[in-house]
């Protein structure tokens, strides 16, 4: 997976990429791998061409039909390392759609997670990711909207999702809402 620009076209190419790869190497048709899935041959095929985006459970799913590690599908995870990052310190990251993050601690997609904090206004921001996200506001409040499912957070409240669904983010204090998003996995 890519460890610039944080470019999630990129990372759904490797990804479907190498579970194209896998199922080729067991000798599969993507057939055999939607039997053995319950999965249809265009969705798994979709997702090998990184045009579909894979929840956890479907990439879990994929993973025992083929018969390996779920984290045979990204890079190898290094060992934990201890990292320290001073208060309001971090790495900018400014990604090309006008987001701004401050990521806290090591970068690199082989990692299991990333920290960041972003800072949310009230006009919101439509974000469709890849794995699963977990929210922490720390301070302001925000509104996430699912669909028509809509979750409100409060200061210190938390959302955990999978960010594969198309979904927005906007800030309903006055200010914007401050946030520490923990993304696994790591997509910078």
């Amino acid at each position: 997976m890519s460890g610039g620009g944080g470019s999630i076209e990129v990372e759904l190419e490797a990804v479907g990429k190498r579970i194209g790869e896998l199922r080729k190497s067991a000798g599969l048709r993507l057939s055999d791998l939607a039997d053995a899935t319950g999965y249809t041959t265009s969705y798994i095929s979709r997702i090998e061409r990184g045009s579909a985006v894979p929840s956890l459970t479907a990439m879990g799913t994929l993973a025992i039909a083929l018969g390996v590690e779920m984290a045979t599908f990204i890079e190898d995870v290094p060992e934990p390392e201890i990292t320290v990052t001073p208060v309001g310190e971090g790495h900018e990251l400014h990604l090309r759609d006008g987001y701004r993050y401050r990521v806290l601690g090591p970068l690199g997609a082989e990692r299991p997670f990333v920290a960041m904090v972003q800072n949310i206004g009230t006009e919101g921001q439509v974000h469709r990711h890849y794995g699963e996200r977990f929210i922490l506001v720390l301070d302001g409040s925000l509104e996430f909207v699912f669909d028509d499912d809509t979750h409100r957070v409060e200061k210190m409240g938390t959302l955990h999702y999978g960010a594969h669904e198309e979904h927005r983010g906007a800030a309903t204090s006055e200010e914007d809402a401050e946030i520490l998003i923990i993304s696994s996995p790591a997509i910078l």
